[in-house]
């Protein structure tokens, strides 16, 4: 445990670390015969030792940034933040991008992919926390504030989008209202910057058949079954099938080839069919106390730049989190956001443990 932290931290500690540990046996749980099927043709303890490799580099991460004093990553945020555009970009050229999900959105190194947008979001809350507190005195003032974030935001949110990926780019917006609303700006001007977010997200909708696809499958799925709306009603049976108590552990059937992206997006929709309902409270209920905690860390910062970060941070996470689930349970469209500590992936996790470092750092200045 944290040697230096206190009630919050350990909270937050313990939280992260149950999550991981329940990731681990949920990714095999859900990859083992997908490993073992005609499209990997690998072992079944392949997903398995990925994750448990990306899990020991989270754990370095997470304790390193929590020894880390916060104040440091102030001073580097503009330098975080051009990393993250040159990352982006890179994505564009043919011999490092790689497809991901059907998507231009990772890049691929010495065997390893990483996914440039994981950053991108952990960038750009670095970057406004430091901007919102170095212009807190202007904050009513719109060419000072939302003009320069404007600008910022469009070439990430850009690039990002050109990927292409509409969940990641909600999400930052999201991340930024909040973050802006918190500093006490005007909501005249958050209302013109939700507007004006709202018209490109639009645009998008309308530009790319599959997003469009994705709004109409969450509207009615059973209009195209075996198409668009696939992968909701599969989500929808798996979690149906759980029922209070689930099949048990390893006992779905969903992840049999017939829920797509089981040990990804959808591992919520195999936690619910295995461990049920009750499995599926639980984990709502340790981000529900994560989101709790983090806000309560933010709240009784004193200094304006960690509450700011500790507040984006907590954004980041619990709104990921409740994206994720929502889309399982058919709430939300589809997004393509993976469920924070739990999803199989190295790029989200190895940045969510990031993130929580930098939220117990933060807390034992509290």
């Amino acid at each position: 445990m944290l040697s230096k932290g206190r009630a919050g931290d350990q909270i937050i500690f313990l939280i992260v670390m149950i999550l991981m540990g329940l990731g681990l046996v949920m990714v095999y749980s859900a990859s083992a015969l997908v490993a073992e099927g005609s499209r990997y043709q690998v072992s079944s303890f392949y997903f398995l030792k990925k994750q448990a490799l990306y899990v020991g580099l989270a754990i370095i991460v997470l304790l390193a940034a929590s020894a880390i004093p916060y104040q440091w990553w102030r001073n580097k945020s503009y330098v975080i933040l051009i990393t993250s555009f040159i990352l982006l970009t890179l994505v564009y050229i043919p011999f490092l991008g790689k497809r991901a999900g059907g998507a231009l959105r990772a890049l691929k190194l010495a065997g390893f992919s990483f996914q440039p947008a994981e950053f991108a979001k952990f960038a750009l809350l670095l970057y406004l926390a430091h901007f919102l507190t170095k212009k807190s005195a202007l904050i009513a003032d719109m060419k000072a504030i939302f003009l320069p974030l404007c600008i910022v935001f469009s070439i990430s949110l850009l690039l990002i989008l050109k990927q292409p990926d509409l969940g990641t780019s909600v999400l930052v917006v999201a991340i930024a209202i909040a973050m802006i609303f918190a500093a006490g700006a005007r909501k005249r001007h958050l209302i013109g910057f939700g507007l004006l977010s709202l018209i490109v997200f639009i645009g998008m909708i309308r530009i790319f058949d599959y997003q469009r696809q994705r709004i109409e499958a969450f509207l009615d799925p059973w209009k195209d079954p075996q198409g668009a709306g696939y992968h909701i009603i599969q989500s929808l049976s798996a979690l149906g099938a759980g029922g209070w108590f689930g099949l048990g552990l390893g006992q779905g059937i969903q992840k049999r080839g017939y829920l797509p992206e089981a040990h990804t997006d959808f591992i919520f929709s195999v936690i619910g069919e295995e461990l049920g309902l009750v499995g599926t409270l639980v984990v709502l209920a340790l981000f529900a106390i994560f989101i709790w905690r983090g806000l309560r860390i933010s709240q009784r910062s004193k200094d304006p730049f960690a509450r700011s970060l500790a507040l984006g941070i907590t954004c980041l996470i619990g709104l990921q989190a409740l994206i994720n689930m929502g889309v399982t349970v058919h709430l939300l469209p589809t997004k393509g956001l993976p469920l924070p500590f739990v999803s199989f992936g190295g790029s989200s996790l190895i940045i969510s443990a990031l993130t929580a470092g930098i939220l117990l750092n933060i807390s034992q200045h509290t």
